[in-house]
């Protein structure tokens, strides 16, 4: 079935949200590897820097579809790309370059209507909703089919659930 993207901003739930679906329907989970870059005291100065956690992104990506014909990944290209944007103007062009085209089969998302959950990587607790408007005009722009995932505890999980079920159906 693919490449199953979970995205959105900071703080909404996608690492959880990837976790537990890759294991309801026995996908494979690939992490976001700019977070593992970071906790091992990686700096991020520019967009160069994002280019190549981009890339290591999708070598992580194309390793665990070797292995399985549905992966689910808690981060995209367009993450990368917000972050350049945010951080690091201008967008650098092969940052560019891999957000335009590496595809993701379905796009999961996530609101910020979760409560902030403070850790040493995040930045953005008084922004969340200008960023997730960021988010969905750049799916919209690009006409990338997603759905948007919103609501508290259990609730989040089966809307979540019930998106992918009907994915998965359309086949």
């Amino acid at each position: 079935m693919g490449k199953i993207s979970i995205t959105g901003p900071e703080s909404s739930g996608k690492t959880t949200l990837a976790i537990e679906l890759a294991k309801i329907f026995s996908f494979t989970y690939v992490p976001e590897y700019s977070r593992e870059f970071l906790l091992r005291g990686g700096k991020v100065l520019s967009g160069r820097d994002l280019v190549s956690i981009a890339k290591y992104q999708i070598e992580s990506e194309n390793r665990a579809l070797l292995d399985s014909t549905t992966i689910i990944c808690d981060s995209d290209m367009l993450v990368l790309k917000i972050w350049n944007q945010e951080k690091f103007l201008p967008l650098h062009p092969a940052l560019n370059a891999l957000y335009k085209y590496h595809h993701y089969d379905y796009t999961l998302l996530c609101a910020p209507d979760i409560k902030w959950e403070a850790d040493s990587l995040r930045e953005n607790p008084n922004d969340r909703e200008r960023l997730f408007d960021l988010y969905k005009w750049n799916l919209q722009k690009r006409h990338i089919h997603f759905d948007t995932i919103m609501g508290q505890g259990s609730a989040r999980s089966e809307l979540a659930k019930d998106f992918i079920t009907r994915y998965l159906e359309m086949g």
